[in-house]
């Protein structure tokens, strides 16, 4: 998925735990970094009075929603839970997808669980709170040192609650916002709290 920039996501199901799950790449080329620097908010289209966005983050949403929609009820077949993942720019779009998902897409039965890595802010207040209270199971994952989720600056405000991981080695922007650098985060501090 992360070598195809045609490809943006991924969606399934795990059977033997009834769980589905919708998976966003980050960034990968030049134009979804130039979406990453569309930092103009605008109200979050999918739901009415749901808040203040970041635009380029949406546009790029709106781009998968389709899809999402078309392919949802498929995917819950047999499930009792939804997952929503994301690195990067892909985490900034799950946090786009959770409210719509749960809100407004059919079925509408279950509300989803997020764990994003390495995500930048997506909404103003306003959008953070509508957020909160729909989605009570958000968790962001944030290495030490990496800048990402550090932007856009205020009014942007993040939604959830960050879970600080470490990956140590070296200090620079590209390693500690990698993939790598998370997994190891993770395991350092599934190691350090058995």
């Amino acid at each position: 998925m992360t070598q195809n920039t045609n490809i943006f996501g991924l969606m399934g199901r795990k059977a033997s735990t009834a769980t589905a799950f919708i998976s966003f790449r980050g960034t990968t080329d030049l134009a979804d970094w130039l979406q990453d620097l569309d930092v103009e908010p605008e109200p979050y289209t999918p739901l009415t009075g749901f808040g203040q966005v970041h635009a380029g983050f949406q546009d790029v949403y709106q781009v998968v929603r389709a899809s999402i929609a078309a392919n949802l009820p498929a995917t819950l077949t047999g499930c009792t839970q939804i997952l929503i993942t994301g690195h990067s720019l892909g985490a900034a779009v799950a946090v786009l997808a959770a409210p719509d998902v749960f809100r407004g897409m059919p079925p509408n039965t279950i509300e989803p669980r997020l764990i994003t890595f390495a995500g930048p802010k997506v909404g103003l207040p306003d959008f953070v709170t509508a957020f909160n209270t729909d989605i009570e199971s958000c968790f962001r994952v944030v290495n030490f040192l990496d800048i990402v989720p550090l932007v856009p600056p205020a009014p942007y405000v993040h939604v959830g609650a960050q879970i600080d991981v470490d990956s140590r080695g070296p200090i620079d922007v590209v390693t500690r916002h990698s993939l790598t650098a998370y997994l190891a985060g993770l395991n350092a501090l599934i190691a350090a709290n058995p």
